[in-house]
């Protein structure tokens, strides 16, 4: 699982479709952001402030992930801005949620 999410998650930087950060916030308030992955490493303060920012915007919880074979820093939440790779995102997050469940 791991593995295919972090190719999932290299196409999205690739096709600059990944947000952190401050860029990260922006593209909630703009609307842009269609899946929000948040990291143990996130307060709940954190938590409360990005997922208020839009109610549509889909939230998962994920486990650590490799950020350097990523190119990116540590980080406390990423967005996905592409509709498809956020839906395959989240199909590999629910397969690995019933393969944890058996």
């Amino acid at each position: 699982m791991n593995e295919k999410l972090l190719a999932y998650l290299g196409f999205a930087r690739r096709m600059k479709k990944l947000f952190a950060g401050m860029a990260l916030e922006k593209k909630l308030d703009e609307g842009k952001i269609c899946l929000l992955l948040l990291f143990p490493s996130i307060t709940d303060k954190s938590r409360e402030k990005l997922t208020r920012r839009d109610e549509k915007v889909a939230c998962r919880d994920v486990g650590e992930i490799d950020f350097a074979r990523l190119g990116l820093k540590p980080c406390k939440a990423l967005g996905v801005a592409d509709e498809g790779l956020a839906k395959a995102i989240e199909r590999i997050l629910t397969e690995k949620e019933v393969d944890d469940e058996r």
